[in-house]
């Protein structure tokens, strides 16, 4: 009996994903919305875009309620942001929250960060909370404003009960949201309610951050998967249908971008210098794989391997 539901949920799943992998890949702007959501009978409003304000960015409205946009930056941003009206300032990224300067303007921040591979299910649970335990109007933010923040501003605007899942592409469509960010724009899509049971997190003003020694693990899985995708002719592998390999070079190369903005004074200019390095080789990566240039790929990832070794062996006792 287990068996069978493991193998009918695993069936569900592999449907979904390869239902979402369609849309995505072959989405253009002029595209219709899937057919499960082309059903829905309610009406649905655009996202509003605002201009740029001082210190803030790509800010864009979806309700009253809630704001989505980039990192505020200085006493500026922070007006800026209050200005709006907005009571709790929410990051959804990876760098610590410049708490201070919220405070001085009467902001309460939230911190719940999230990755560039989608919403996981103890964020989600975590923005439903927000929404509903938390003074609005809200403006949820990641770095630039584009990917993770729209994204889960969408979640929270769902789960405040303002807007159905399809209002949710119109808003990464306003924010620009890349569609290479496919976990992302799966988790919007799909809006799958938290699971039931399980217990909401805490909300914190400054969550845990990952350390520098977690950030390379994470790289080293992608390293692997990538592996794998290249054993596979750069394909994706039959026994690993989630291993998308220009998904996975793009992940890789967020993975090096993050953690330049997780150096701390005491690592060396010339750590820095190379986690540049690998990222520009991540890019020519992404570029290879577009192109299905299959021999450069693999050039270039294995010279990727070799300057993580060579990393490692001088840094990984960092933290």
């Amino acid at each position: 009996m287990y068996l069978d539901l493991f193998c009918r949920r695993l069936a569900a799943r592999l449907a979904a994903t390869v239902i979402f992998l369609s849309l995505v890949c072959g989405f253009h702007d002029a595209a219709p919305l899937p057919a499960q959501m082309q059903a829905s009978k309610e009406p649905i409003s655009e996202p509003i875009r605002k201009p740029d304000l001082a210190g803030i960015e790509n800010v864009i409205q979806l309700s009253s309620n809630i704001y989505s946009g980039g990192e505020p930056h200085g006493a500026a941003g922070f007006s800026s942001v209050a200005a709006l009206g907005v009571k709790t300032i929410v990051s959804v990224d990876g760098a610590r929250p410049n708490l201070a300067a919220a405070h001085a303007v009467g902001l309460t921040y939230v911190h719940i960060p999230i990755g560039y591979d989608g919403i996981a299910d103890a964020a989600r649970r975590a923005l439903s909370r927000l929404v509903s335990q938390r003074p609005g109007p809200f403006y949820i933010h990641c770095h630039h404003g584009r990917h993770r923040g729209p994204a889960a501003a969408a979640v929270a605007c769902i789960a405040l009960g303002e807007q159905k899942s399809p209002f949710a592409l119109r808003v990464l469509r306003a924010a620009g949201t890349s569609r290479s960010y496919v976990g992302l724009w799966r988790d919007v899509v799909a809006d799958a309610p938290p699971k039931s049971g399980a217990p909401a997190p805490p909300l914190v003003e400054a969550a845990q951050v990952r350390s520098m020694v977690a950030a390379m693990a994470g790289a080293a899985h992608t390293m692997e998967r990538l592996q794998l995708a290249e054993t596979a002719g750069w394909q994706t592998p039959a026994a690993h249908q989630d291993v998308s390999p220009a998904h996975e070079a793009l992940l890789l190369r967020e993975s090096f971008h993050e953690m330049q903005r997780l150096l701390k004074s005491r690592w060396p200019a010339e750590f820095e210098q190379r986690l540049a390095e690998v990222e520009q080789q991540a890019q020519k990566l992404q570029n290879a794989l577009a192109g299905v240039r299959r021999k450069e790929a693999t050039a270039i990832r294995k010279k990727i391997e070799q300057k993580c070794r060579a990393c490692h062996v001088q840094y990984r006792n960092g933290s």
